[in-house]
């Protein structure tokens, strides 16, 4: 069901009433972002915290355009304000990443960007892991999946438990809303801070979810590229038709298939289940 961003803030704040949070944070791509974010929280009084991801990290360059976490006070009428005003905007704009948590602000954001680099094949190459991007955020989670029911048996965690572990630590759930307008949810596996060591080891993924997320951005900048045609498939649709683009773009990649070859078999293969699609120009799109 698409959820306006009044009825969303609105479950936010809920959400937040039931763990006993006074607090909201907010976790903004900014990147091309048309609204001037810092400027604006500067004029409230008093103007939450802010914090750029990027500082610090090998994209220092992008901070200023990158994520940026922000803590608002439900307390506060001034920020509450903001909120409904930002969200009115840009909540269906996959660019608001909401996060329940119960850690300080200041170690919220250090976790929160240790979670933004990631290093693959065995430590030889690194990168920049763009989870607070919503359109990939339910990608990432289902990799770095929560490690649930965890008994501690002595055994150091490593690999992809070590990565849940770390990634969902610090969350009590994650919220977002989808392409679809629909508001989604997932529950992260809260600890206290000194849970987890100082520092935070390093997040360590196997290169094929490394591939598995890259396709998976492919497929995103497809149905960018074809917004227009692909928007007649509806909302109904829209989960399905992803999922036929993922398994078309690993296909176009074994044989090695590129450019306009690339997008013609993937076409080639939505039409074989939505063949409606073929009543459009999707050049024109």
């Amino acid at each position: 069901m698409k959820e306006t961003a009044e009825q969303w803030l609105a479950t936010l704040k809920e959400e937040a009433g039931s763990h006993d949070l006074k607090h909201l944070d907010l976790l903004i791509n900014a990147t091309l972002l048309d609204y001037p974010l810092q400027e604006r929280l500067q004029e409230l009084s008093p103007s939450p915290p802010l914090a750029r991801l990027l500082e610090g990290t090998p994209e220092q360059a992008l901070a200023a355009q990158g994520p940026m976490l922000i803590r608002v006070f439900w307390e506060s009428p001034d920020q509450v304000s903001w909120v409904e005003s930002f969200l009115h905007a840009f909540h269906d704009q996959s660019r608001v990443l909401a996060v329940m948590s119960r850690w300080s602000f200041d170690d919220l954001t250090e976790h929160l960007r240790h979670c933004t680099q990631i290093e693959w094949d065995e430590g030889a190459r690194s990168g920049l892991l763009r989870y607070y991007d919503t359109r990939i955020f339910e990608s990432v989670a289902g990799l770095i999946r929560p490690l649930r029911d965890y008994a501690f048996d002595g055994r150091p965690l490593e690999g992809m438990d070590l990565c849940g572990r770390v990634f969902h630590g610090a969350v009590i759930s994650w919220h977002w809303i989808d392409r679809e307008q629909c508001s989604r949810t997932l529950h992260g596996e809260p600890v206290p801070r000194d849970h987890l060591p100082r520092p935070l080891p390093i997040l360590r993924l196997s290169s094929h979810c490394v591939t598995t997320l890259q396709r998976w951005k492919e497929v995103e900048g497809f149905f960018l590229a074809h917004e227009e045609s692909l928007r007649t498939l509806g909302a109904d649709h829209q989960r399905n038709a992803r999922y036929q683009v993922f398994e078309a773009v690993c296909d176009a990649e074994k044989q090695s298939l590129f450019g306009e070859e690339r997008t013609d078999f993937i076409f080639a293969n939505l039409y074989k289940i939505f063949p409606f699609l073929t009543l459009l120009d999707r050049r024109g799109s």
